[in-house]
Order: C-alpha cells, then structure tokens, then sequence
C-alpha cells in the first residue's frame, strides 16, 4: 500500500468507525478534568434527581447535570480551576460546595443535604474534594499552579519540573527525560491537549532543553499532568511518558506580573573542574525579562491572555589547543603563527530567545466555547553550532530556530450528558545553522596525541536546515450514560519535512602538524582532504521524510460498583512514513538482500488498554489502582531522512590520502567545484531499513495503592513494569565472522606504547579480519526492530496538597531498567559510539541501562511563612511577614558506564563501543560494570512581597541552585586500557596497556554546575 494511498483510506476510514462505535471516555481529559459526586441524605440514603450547577468562579462557566436514580452525577469535559457545586433537591436545603479542579483530575465529592423544606436557605462547605483521586487508573502525578509559579527552576524550563515525579530520570541526550527505562524518544508532550513534539528529532518542538532554552514562558504554564504509566487509549504515540500541559486563560479579573531574573559570575561559584585547575571563573551573565497580563473583554464571555518572555545570556569559550601554538621556527614562520594564535581568541557563545503567546477564550453561547492560542518561539544561539577548546570560533556557527504553533479548541455541550471536542493544531518549527567561514573546514593533528587536533575554517556540516510543518486534527465525543463515560474519537497528524545536511560539502583538510600546515601540504594518516557531491538526479543532501500519522480510539469509564470503577479501551496507531526514493542497485547490495529504496509500512498497531481504581472502603480515602496496556512510539523522521540521502548515490564522497594529493591540482584552502579524478571514492557507508522494521511497541503493567493519611495528605506505593520489544537500533551487517586473536598486554607509563615495555600478559578476544561480506562496501547501517528492555521500579509518592500555608511532594522511586542498547538517534557514522560492541552477539550488550537510576529521591515544597499577623510590633510584624520558602531536593545514585579499551580493538571500525579486557581472562568487562558516584543538589528559593494597596505587590526574589556547591561528578575518563596498532615504531595489529594509575574513573572535564546564584524582582497584581 502506498503513502498517499494509505493516507486516502484512512481519513475515509473515520466514517466508518464514527459509525460503528457510540463513544468512550477518558481517564483524563487532555485540558482539564471531571467531576464526579453522589448526592445523599443524612441518613446515608440516596438522593435520585438532585440538580447540580457547577460553576467556574474564575469564567463564570456554568454547566448543569441531574443526578441519576443512584444520586450519581458525572460532569466530564471541565477546563481545570476552581469550582462552585451548587446542589438542590425537593425538600432539602441547597448546599454549596467548592472545589479546585487539576488538569487530568477526576474529582470526587460526596454531598449531603439536610431536610430543610421549600427555603431559600443555603449550606456552604469550604472543603474541597477528597485528596485522594478514587476513580483515576493511570500512574500519574500533577504539577500544579503553585509549584509552576514557586519552585525554583534554573533557566525558566518548566519541563525541568517533570523531573519531580516518581519514575522519571534524566536521558544522556541533552535535553530528554527517560520515562520506564525508555530513551526520551518514546515521551510525547501535548500543550493544551494538541501534540508538542518535533517527530523528525523525536523531541520537543524547538528542541528545548538542548539549545533553545524553553518554548513557553513559565509564566504561561497552569500547570501539569506527568503520566508515566497505563495512561487512556485517549492519548498515544508514546510508550514512556505523556505530560500534558494546559497554559493559562484570562479571568474575570485582570491578573498578570512583570518581572526581571538575573544571574551574574559575581554570584556564582566556581565550577570544580576549573578550581582543581586553578582556573578562575569565567565570565557569565544572563537577563531573563518579561511579563504576562490577562482579564476579561465582556465579563463571563470573553477572556484574554498574553505573555512575553526574553533572555540575554553569553557564555565565554576558551579556545585552549593541547600544547598551545608552538614558537616560530625555521620551519614555522611569523605570520603562520599570528594567523593561529588570532584563530585561538576566546568567543562567546549566546542563547538570546523571545518568546510570545497570546491567547483568547470565548464562551459563545451557553453550548459552545472556543480557544485560540498563538505561541511564537524566537532563539538564536550564537556560535552553538560546534563548540569545544581545540575548536575555533570559524568552526562553528549560529543556531537559529523559530517555533510557531496555533492551537484552536471547540467545546460543544450537545446535551448535559454529550459533549464534542474538537482541536486543531498548526505548527511550524524552523531549525537553522549557519556558517562563519567559507574556508573548509580544517584540522591540524596535535602533537603527543593519537586524537587531539586544532579545528578552524566552516564547520563542516553547515550551513544546515531541518524546518517541519504539522497540521493535527482531533475529534473526540463524550457520551454519559448511567454508570459508562464513553468516549471515543480520532487524531491526526500530516507532518511535512525538509532536511538539508551538508556534510563535508565545503570540504575538509587535515594536516599532519603544525610544520604541515606552514607548509601547506596535507598529510597525516588516513583521509588528508574530503568532500561529498550531490548524485547526478538526486537531491544530494537534501531529505523530505515525511509522514502522515492517524490514530482513532474508543474507551469506557465503567462504575461497575460505587467502590469499584473500570477502565477500558483500545486505540489504533498507525505512522505512514514516506519512503526512500533513490534504490542502489548494485549487485553485492542485491545478492543480501539490501534494498535502500522503500521499506515496510507498519499498519498493525492495536492498542488495548485496561485498568481499574478501587475504593477500598467506600470512604473515598484508599484505592487500589492499576492496569496494563500496549503502547506504540514513533520512528523518528531523522531515521527515514537519512536512508533518504545514505544511498550511495544522493550523496558521494571523494577522499585522498597523503599520497594522492600532491596529484589532486588542489591547493588549501580551495576546493573542488566538481566531483574530481584522482582520489578514492572511500568504501560507501550506507543506512538503510530492515525488511521486517516495524514500530516500536511497548507493554506497561501497574500496580499499587494509594492512602489519605489525614486532611490533604495522601501516600502512594506502586509497582511499576515497563518492557519494550522491536525497539529499533542501527547496527553495522557487513561484517565477517570474528576470529579469536592474541593481543599483548604491555605496562607502558610513557605517552606511547614500546616493544620493551613489561609485558603483563595476552588475552583473546574477537577481532573481524577477512574482508568485508558485501564487497565494495564499508559499514552498512540497518535501521532493525531488535532492541529490548525491562523496567521494574516501586514508586512512593508523598502528596501534601496546598492547606495551613505549604505545600509538598516527596518522590523516591527504587527501580532498574535493563536493555540490550537500543538507540533511535543513531543516524551519522559519528554517533556509533551508542552501537554494540560486536555485532553478532547482541546479547552481550544485555546489562544495566545507560539510563538505570537505581535509587533516585526528589522533595519538594513551597511554604507560605505568614504566620505574624498577629505580632503586636508593626515593625517587627512588617520584617516579618510576608516571606515564603520553597525548595527540591534531590538526591540519586549516579549514572553508570563501561570500561573501554581506548581503541578499535575489534577492527569493525567504530573504536568507541570496544570494552576494555578483565587481565586474567579472555572476557571483557561487562556493559556499564561501574557507576559514578552519587548526585545530591538542593536548590533554594526565598521571596519577599510588599503589598501596595489590596491587589498590587512587588516581590523580591532569591534563588540558589546546588545551594550546598555539591562537586557532581559529570564528565569521566572511562578508558581502562590504552591501545595501539604501532609498538614503538613498528606497525602491528594491536597491544593494549593499562592506563596510568588513577587515571580510570578520574574527572575528566567539568562537574555538574556549582552554585548559582539568580535575583529577580516582581510587580505582580
């Protein structure tokens, strides 16, 4: 079945399935919640027929709901806030209760009416609902306003808030979080109910958190739900975490803040690398600045909202090469030196962003409410392009990316017990880079170093663009119908692409040393000068992965009993990418089977989901929830563009050796206009698609049990499972069977390896010496389904809702997640430092994974200090009041890694992946056998308001971040061995050496971040 075919058929499909179901209902709406109740009498009896009018006190939005004969009244479908419920029944006195409704909440409230006859007397109850929510079935954990608004976050990332939640770790990949052991691939972020993610780099839209700082304003978060496991068929397209994120909406009343954070080196303190180096601090400066305002156009009707949010950071980059510029010689002149040593002057790198959103939410009549949101994402990152102390400021270039998304939404109530939603989403997210030199890129091997060099000229895979546009449509009907909550719907996703990747087309020398580069003659071993060229017919570097995702979905809310509630559904994921359109036809590629044009389309992706929440003692204060479901994650667009262009024949290179180039009538710094005779055209590295690649699929189970301790206090314990099958990974097949080889174990203490050093011993080890399968043919990559994983963890949550002037979370979860190394993000022959060390034994890689966290705790709290009102001095009742505290701390054990050999030991080319040898034994060390040390940080933040007048106040603000200036080991030399293919002089297949004493586990570059220091002031009203 083709793209545009299957595209065709299932939008058709939708009447179909319109037709065949009723409706289904939600665990959680994706942009608010439910509230449930039950009417009775004080005898405990059932109230049949009761009228409920439940009021938004913030909007005014009013919707009315009749109990059924069971006193029960459902009321689906509410924007999160606060809530007046407003119950009356013939014969009994009306009562009101209030309640703050959280997104993704379902809320329960028991109400009982005293007999009071026809009056228009009114009982109001203050308390809110239940703490313990009795009805939900999905592992999950709300941030809410008040933590949103109060914890102390550095760099205004609201997503560094998920971190809080039990079941989440930080992702290696900058920028990600790793939910049920899963990569941060697997994650999908909604924003106002309509998905946030980039599915070309399988992130965020604007990559946030791994240049571009944030993509929305904290100040236009509500707040959050983080659901991590068993979460409705409603939701889809991961199978690690759904957050969903509602912003916030203009009121009755005009609210809004201006504010200004600052953060300077003065305050700071020094990075532990750089104090262990006698380094000092450097310079560093950053303004964060903005506002937001909100408030009514016509009162109850017409609301508006808007936020600006900006940011001016430099960071310093110290250009320092390993043995800095050598003296002028006879043989390296003046001039060569100045135009070094100006190339090493030290820059900066900028991360400047603006980012607006406005929004607009109109009740139109009493059935139908519409919202409209714009948000526009601005950032340039100066110089961010490639980075590093042996890299020029030429050698990089500017990070440019614009983010805009249009959010629309349709509330329509058909009936009190039907309602539609509809949501359309346009969004466009523009990646750039640019270059700071037209020279080619070009690298002056160092002295005393098999691998450091000094890089200047363009960088070489710019300038770049990766710009994806999306349209998303979702429908979805909620129908209520006794005690079932259907819902049903579909969501789909047309995501258009264009990825242009230039890699090595402007060229790139390589010199042998200084005296070279003088000289002007590239040298060196291997490769001394490169480029690529587009094929003839092809669009060389440019990719238009495309794809099309469609996902329809019914399910259930069954309140089989008043204590026992189910959940059931099933949801249908399909991703319809657009294939490779450039076959390599070459016969080797043939006789395997190779095909690097077109793939398998993978449309069997069912999704059942169950779950179920009993309220244990009908008190509504114990549940025991839990579940299972099947889960499906996208394949990234980064992995169908690079079979796009890894062909073969869109993109070819020409390479030339030490040998070859004084013959090539080329001269540094130019470069070839054409493709050129007289080079190699190295052995082509090809990425391609396994026949039998399909989606990943994960399964998740759960488990546990929650308890109210006392009024707004609640503990939680759960057993959480995640086990991932057919996750993809690339992996090298033209590779021939590995024979066992002797390698020599030498104690060398000297910068290189020498025929006299001790030898200590040999080992035996696979090692690929015959030719390569696919003759004519170097790595080829297959894009494969044959990754796996298992995650356990039990998960304790300590919820303390906002009451008596604090708040908390407590979070510790136990887990360990175990894989074989599946990667979704391997794409380049530079990223095969994530492959497996050997190719033919997969299961050798079947360890701890890289993102096991085995004991992980996170506190945090906000705390309103307003306890001397009564304090009869009106200076020191001024000094003290009007102060608040919040904090996270969090405590984990520290990330874990291998042992390597420090080189390609096995020969299969990737040198990265080779673990180091146990001495003794012909084993290798085990998959991250050893693990950093723990990582403790605490972060602080102390505020100080001054009201002016009843509704106006200035606030002053401090914020420690690592307050206690922990050393968090980061960075570390994990070479266990050194090894070498030219013992004292003499070529030779490989001798391996142990690394000096104490060098193995040492820091080796900088720490997490010492202590920062962040002021900022308010005008909040």
């Amino acid at each position: 079945m083709s793209f545009l075919n299957f595209s065709v058929r299932a939008i058709l499909g939708v009447a179909l399935v319109l037709g065949l179901v009723t409706g289904a209902a939600a665990q959680a709406r994706a942009t608010g919640g439910a509230i449930n109740g039950v009417v009775k009498d004080s005898t405990g009896a059932v109230i049949g027929g009761a009228t409920v009018s439940i009021v938004n006190t913030d909007t005014g939005l009013k919707r009315e709901v009749t109990a059924n004969a069971e006193g029960e009244f459902r009321a689906p479908a509410l924007d999160a806030g606060n809530y007046e419920i407003v119950v009356n029944a013939n014969g009994f006195t009306a009562q009101t209760r209030k309640v703050v409704l959280q997104i993704g909440q379902t809320a329960t409230v028991e109400i009982q009416l005293s007999a009071g006859g026809a009056t228009d007397e009114t009982v109001v109850v203050t308390d809110s609902s239940t703490v313990v929510e009795v009805s939900r079935t999905q592992q999950a954990t709300t941030i809410n306003q008040r933590a949103v608004k109060d914890l102390p976050v550095n760099g205004r990332n609201f997503l560094d808030f998920i971190r809080l939640t039990p079941g989440i770790n930080t992702d290696p990949r900058g920028g990600d979080y790793s939910a049920g052991g899963l990569r941060g691939t697997f994650n999908s972020l909604l924003i106002d109910g309509s998905s946030n993610d980039n599915t070309f780099f399988g992130q965020t839209l604007g990559r946030t958190g791994v240049r571009a700082p944030y993509q929305f304003s904290q100040s236009s978060v509500k707040e959050f739900q983080v659901n991590v496991s068993n979460f409705a068929a409603e939701f889809g397209r991961a199978g690690g975490a759904v957050v969903n994120v509602i912003t916030k909406s203009g009121t009755n009343e005009f609210h809004g803040e201006a504010f200004e954070f600052f953060r300077d080196r003065s305050l700071n303190a020094n990075n532990g690398f750089l104090k262990a180096n006698n380094r000092p601090r450097p310079p560093f400066r950053v303004n964060q600045f903005g506002g937001s305002i909100g408030g009514p156009v016509i009162k109850n009707k017409l609301f508006f909202f808007f936020a600006y949010d900006g940011q001016r950071r430099n960071d310093p980059v110290v250009v320092l090469p390993v043995g800095g510029i050598p003296a002028v010689s006879p043989t390296f002149p003046q001039a060569v030196r100045d135009r070094l040593v100006a190339l090493t002057a030290p820059y900066q790198q900028g991360f400047n962003q603006n980012v607006y959103m406005g929004k607009v939410d109109w009740q139109i009549n009493d059935a139908n409410r519409l919202s409209v949101r714009y948000n526009r994402q601005l950032f340039t990152g100066t110089n961010l392009e490639n980075g590093g102390q042996i890299r020029a400021e030429s050698a990089t270039g500017d990070t440019i990316a614009t983010t805009d998304t249009v959010n629309a939404q349709i509330t329509t109530i058909i009936t009190p017990n039907l309602i539609n939603e509809g949501r359309f989403l346009f969004s466009r997210d523009q990646q750039l880079g640019t270059a700071n030199s037209t020279d080619p890129e070009t690298t002056i091997l160092l002295p005393g170093s098999a691998t450091a060099s000094f890089v200047f000229g363009r960088n070489f895979f710019s300038p770049r663009e990766t710009t994806e546009k999306r349209g998303q449509l979702i429908e979805s009907l909620t129908y209520v119908r006794g005690n079932h909550t259907y819902k049903m719907g579909f969501d789909f996703i047309f995501n258009r692409i264009l990825n242009f990747f230039p890699g090595t087309f402007g060229g790139r020398y390589t010199f042998a040393s200084y005296d070279a580069f003088a000289a002007n003659t590239p040298g060196g071993p291997g490769v001394v000068y490169q480029q690529a060229f587009a094929g003839a017919g092809t669009n060389g570097p440019r990719s238009f992965p495309n794809s099309n995702e469609y996902a329809f979905f019914i399910q259930d809310s069954w309140n089989i009993h008043p204590r026992l509630n189910l959940y059931y559904g099933l949801r249908y994921d399909a991703q319809a990418k657009n294939p490779p359109p450039v076959t390599n036809q070459n016969a080797n590629l043939n006789a395997f089977g190779i095909r690097t044009g077109g793939f398998r389309q993978d449309y069997n992706n069912w999704a059942p989901r169950v779950g179920f929440a009993w309220n244990v003692f009908g008190e509504n204060k114990t549940v025991v929830r839990g579940g299972y479901g099947i889960f499906y994650g996208r394949t990234p667009s980064i992995i169908t563009g690079t079979a796009h262009t890894q062909n073969g024949i869109s993109v070819q290179t020409v390479t030339f050796n030490a040998a070859q180039f004084p013959t090539a009538g080329l001269t540094y710094p130019n470069v070839f206009n054409g493709f050129p005779t007289g080079g190699t055209v190295p052995p082509l590295e090809l990425f391609f698609f396994a026949p039998d690649y399909v989606d990943p699929m994960v399964h998740q189970a759960s488990l546990g049990v929650e308890r109210e301790l006392f009024k707004d206090w609640s503990v939680s314990v759960n057993y959480l499972f995640t086990r991932g099958i057919r996750l993809s990974r690339t992996r090298d097949i033209n590779l021939p069977t590995p024979t066992l080889t002797t390698y020599n174990i030498r104690q060398s203490n000297g910068s290189s390896i020498l025929a006299t050093d001790p030898l200590i011993g040999t080992v035996q080890l696979p090692r690929f010496t015959a030719a390569r399968p696919v003759t004519g043919f170097g790595r080829l990559f297959q894009f494969e389904s044959t990754g796996d994983s298992v995650y356990h963890a039990l998960a304790v949550q300590v919820t303390k809702r906002f009451s008596h002037n604090f708040q908390l979370l407590l979070s510790y979860t136990w887990s360990k997640a175990i894989d074989n190394r599946p990667d979704q993000t391997v794409v380049t022959a530079g990223d095969t430092a994530r492959n497996v060390q050997n190719s033919f034994l997969i299961s050798d890689e079947r360890a701890e994974s890289d993102i096991n966290v085995p004991h992980r705790f996170v506190f945090s709290g906000v705390w309103d200090l307003n306890y001397f009102k009564g304090v009869k001095n009106p200076v020191l009742r001024y000094i003290l009041s009007n102060w608040s505290l919040s904090g996270i701390q969090t405590v984990a054990s520290g990330q874990n890694y291998s042992a390597f050999a420090g080189g390609d030991v096995n020969n299969d080319g990737t040198g990265a992946t080779d673990r180091a040898p146990v001495v003794g034994s012909n084993f290798t060390f085990g998959r991250n056998t050893f693990r950093r040390p723990v990582f403790a940080s605490t972060d602080l933040r102390i505020t100080r308001a001054f009201p002016i007048r009843e509704k106006y106040r200035i606030e002053l603000v401090g914020e420690f971040f690592n307050a206690f200036n922990r050393f968090n080991v980061n960075n570390i030399n994990t070479n266990l061995f050194r090894y070498s293919t030219n013992v004292g002089g003499t070529p030779t297949f490989g001798t391996l050496a142990p690394n000096p004493a104490l060098t193995f586990g040492a820091v080796n570059g900088n720490s997490f971040d010492p202590r920062v220091v962040q002021l900022a002031a308010k005008f909040v009203f």
